[in-house]
């Protein structure tokens, strides 16, 4: 396999940043995702996903080594390759940019903070089982990587969401998000509270339809309870709580969980009433009964 010299690799860039290669490599190689590693903001300080070539995507296709950039927040955004060198450029043309310039250069910054090891994983060099250790953040990942993230393919939403829990003392539990391109940080982002009333640092104009609002507060309603327990238990994101969330569909509609959530148990998985064992015992019953028996057997030995 032909070794890219930094020379070529320069060239390279400067001819897709200016033609429209990048569209045509789009049309023929819809699937090379799966080459590439997601970063989330968590890890990053960024307030949108990037994906790093872990497979020696760019010698495979030969393009210039880049770094994708998910271009906003929701489904339909496309990724964009930015370049991975001293000057990153976005390698593509005639593009219009959902991001803010705040964001984007964020991105760039990114970008040369952690050029080594995003080159040395494109290499296969190294793996990404310890990638965490060696990302350089760029300054807002200080308040985003202490919440809690559900991306729109976990929630359906149109929009990323923060789980922000309240550790300042000014208020409780919100949901976080980004109504506007323009709020560039994660303490410039938009609150809401649990219940769904109270708007926090919402922007007189912003990019998210009204439509939007309505379905995230739908989908605040209908987990606020299992959302208070993920912060009050310490449970699992991705074991717990993402399989018993109520997501919404395209229509804004709300989709049933497969596990069922309830905060009155001990595990907080509900056990149908109507459901009973093979002889007719409901299967709530059983379970009382099992634990009064426990705890005379305990008192006995006591």
């Amino acid at each position: 396999m032909h070794k890219i010299t930094a020379d070529e690799n320069l060239k390279m860039i400067n001819e897709w940043a200016s033609s429209d290669k990048f569209a045509k490599y789009r049309e023929q190689f819809k699937e090379d995702g799966y080459d590439y590693y997601l970063l989330i903001p968590q890890l990053t300080g960024i307030p949108v996903l990037l994906y790093a070539d872990e497979s020696q995507s760019y010698r495979n296709y030969n393009h210039p080594l880049w770094l994708y950039f998910k271009n906003g927040d929701s489904l339909e955004d496309e990724l964009l390759p930015i370049s991975i060198n001293d000057n990153p450029r976005i390698l593509a043309k005639d593009y219009k940019l959902n991001i803010s310039d705040d964001i984007l250069q964020d991105i760039k910054r990114f970008v040369c903070l952690n050029a080594d090891w995003l080159k040395d994983l494109a290499d296969c060099k190294i793996t990404h089982t310890g990638i965490r250790y060696r990302v350089r953040p760029v300054k807002q990942a200080a308040l985003i990587s202490e919440m809690a993230s559900l991306s729109t393919a976990e929630t359906g939403l149109p929009m990323t969401i923060w789980l922000d829990h309240g550790t300042s003392p000014q208020h409780a539990l919100r949901v976080k998000f980004r109504a506007s391109k323009e709020q560039r940080n994660s303490d410039e982002f938009t609150s809401i509270s649990l219940d769904g009333e109270n708007f926090f640092n919402l922007p007189k104009k912003y990019d998210l339809k009204t439509r939007d609002i309505q379905i995230l507060k739908k989908f605040i309603e209908a987990n606020k309870e299992l959302i208070q327990y993920y912060f009050t238990n310490g449970v699992d994101m991705d074991t717990f709580i993402i399989p018993r969330l109520y997501k919404v569909d395209r229509s804004g509609e709300l989709i049933p969980p497969k596990i069922k959530f309830n905060p009155n148990s001990d595990d907080g998985v509900l056990i149908e009433q109507h459901t009973t064992n093979s002889v007719g015992i409901k299967e709530s019953k059983l379970k009382e009964i099992i634990r009064a028996t426990i705890r005379e057997a305990l008192s006995d030995r006591e």
